[in-house]
């Protein structure tokens, strides 16, 4: 009779369904609600449930179209619209599901995504997951994103709980305030919030064939920098410079700063300049002019800044070209930046301690940023700077001060005048009225649009006071959303002028 009992409850639960609800324990316990029938097969332990059914246990809950359960050995099969959520609150979707009770082991195939509470998703054709350690093993076209990365790989090992995980060759998306930077490695590991890379190139070039890589053998990325070491810098598939090591901040748009030019006065002259970060409010800067005709400086320092301050402090070093028979210079130098929405205050000093050359500069302006008006832009600043130098006996500088101010009446347009006033001294100011003079300088700047990518840049500098051009720059600009490069000739120094520039 008690069998016969069994028998006719299942029949009764087959033929009429509708939110029955059957309680099994294997190691754990499972709890199963289906708004469709649930037909169990007591000599088995196998119980099928259909439509909107859902599986309760300890560590979380299965949903799915169709569920089938046995109770012996603890394995929970589900297909259609499956979705597993963790006590953690890790979600996975996907067509199907062989889950075990025991040991928490599932294996989910079909379009499958994954969700954490933290934010990343995942999608994959297979994953392998255990619930009770949160380590999952995803296959197939994966795809990560975490908000500011999107990972693409083939196989990864993710410890959901505590964000650790590792893939062989990966291909990633770093998003970022100015735009994505692009990554691929030969693999990767994840520890926390830092992504180390190995064998890996870098751009911001989004096209098939990137105008530039940076290739390394390592690099590190936290969110904002990407540390690289041994490094090639392709141009057009061509390996151009070679860097032990370099830090990219991803909010910068340009690097490197590379500037070519010649002139008879200073021969052909290289400079070049760069920035390391050493934490968030600190950074060091490097910088080197080589010049064949004249002295080449290198320029080490810290840039340390908070809220809207800026402070620089560094050494530079002067070495002679070749055939001078003067000594090698060095000097400090110190500038700090006080930066506010509508003003920009600047004080700069230097000081040289050559054992033939005693020169010192001290620096002060203030200026009111670009403000609009019918007619234009307008920008207006004041000035003052007090130079002097002792060379090899030869004093010469003085105190001058002056204003600026600039006027931009079409974006392709800059007219500027810049007028200054001796103040003390400046019987002979030596090299430091090289590309200005006392009185009054005229200044303009602009360029016409030729066809895509292509523009002729001009740009000049005239003493009305003196009635002499100071520069007289006809140049022939290429610029792309990944490269910009300028070659021009300056009439009045009779020199070259040459700019190249990454746009990162």
């Amino acid at each position: 009779m008690a069998i016969l009992g069994i028998f006719l409850s299942i029949m009764v639960i087959h033929l009429f369904g509708g939110n029955d609800r059957f309680v099994f324990a294997a190691e754990t316990e499972a709890n199963i609600v289906a708004e469709g029938f649930v037909k169990t097969d007591l000599a088995s332990g196998t119980t099928i449930a259909e439509k909107n059914v859902k599986v309760t246990y300890n560590l979380g809950a299965i949903e799915a179209d169709q569920i089938r359960y046995n109770q012996k050995s603890g394995l929970v099969e589900a297909s259609g619209n499956v979705k597993l959520t963790s006590q953690t609150g890790i979600v996975l979707r996907a067509e199907r599901l062989v889950y075990d009770l025991n040991t928490g082991e599932a294996q989910v195939t079909g379009g499958v995504g994954v969700k954490s509470p933290d934010g990343l998703s995942m999608t994959a054709r297979q994953v392998n997951y255990n619930n009770k350690s949160g380590l999952a093993k995803a296959f197939g076209e994966v795809k990560v994103n975490n908000g500011n990365e999107t990972l693409e790989t083939e196989t990864l090992d993710y410890d959901l709980k505590n964000g650790t995980g590792s893939s062989g060759a990966v291909s990633m998306i770093l998003h970022t305030q100015s735009r994505d930077a692009l990554v691929h490695a030969d693999s990767m590991t994840l520890d926390g919030a830092l992504y180390h890379f190995k064998n890996l190139k870098v751009t911001r070039c989004d096209r098939t064939h990137p105008e530039y890589q940076f290739v390394a053998k390592e690099g590190v990325y936290d969110g904002r920098y990407m540390e690289l070491k041994s490094i090639f810098i392709y141009i057009k598939g061509v390996p151009v410079f070679y860097l032990p090591f370099k830090t990219l901040d991803m909010t910068n748009l340009w690097f490197p700063d590379i500037q070519l030019g010649y002139s008879h006065d200073d021969g052909l002259a290289v400079g070049y300049r760069y920035s390391a970060p050493i934490n968030q409010n600190l950074d060091w800067r490097f910088g080197l002019l080589y010049r064949t005709n004249d002295y080449s400086t290198l320029k080490l320092g810290l840039n340390a800044k908070k809220d809207n301050i800026s402070n620089y402090a560094g050494v530079y070093f002067d070495t002679p070209y070749s055939g001078v028979t003067d000594s090698e210079g060095a000097g400090i130098q110190d500038t700090i930046t006080y930066n506010q929405p509508l003003f920009v205050t600047n004080i700069d000093g230097s000081k040289s301690f050559s054992a033939n050359d005693d020169a010192s500069e001290l620096g002060f302006s203030i200026t009111r940023k670009y403000w609009k008006s019918p007619l234009g832009r307008w920008q207006l600043g004041v000035l003052s700077r007090k130079v002097s130098n002792d060379d090899d006996g030869t004093e010469y500088g003085g105190t001058y001060g002056g204003y600026r101010l600039d006027y931009n009446p079409h974006p392709y347009l800059t007219l500027s005048l810049l007028r200054l006033y001796t103040l003390e001294g400046g019987d002979n100011w030596g090299d430091y009225m090289d590309d200005f003079k006392i009185g009054s300088n005229l200044m303009y700047s602009g360029e016409i649009p030729l066809r895509k990518f292509y523009s002729l840049g001009y740009s000049g500098t005239y003493s009305s006071t003196e009635s002499l051009w100071i520069h007289q720059i006809y140049q022939i600009n290429y610029r792309t959303d990944c490269l910009s490069l300028a070659l021009g000739w300056d009439e009045a120094e009779h020199a070259t002028v040459t700019k190249f520039m990454i746009r990162f």
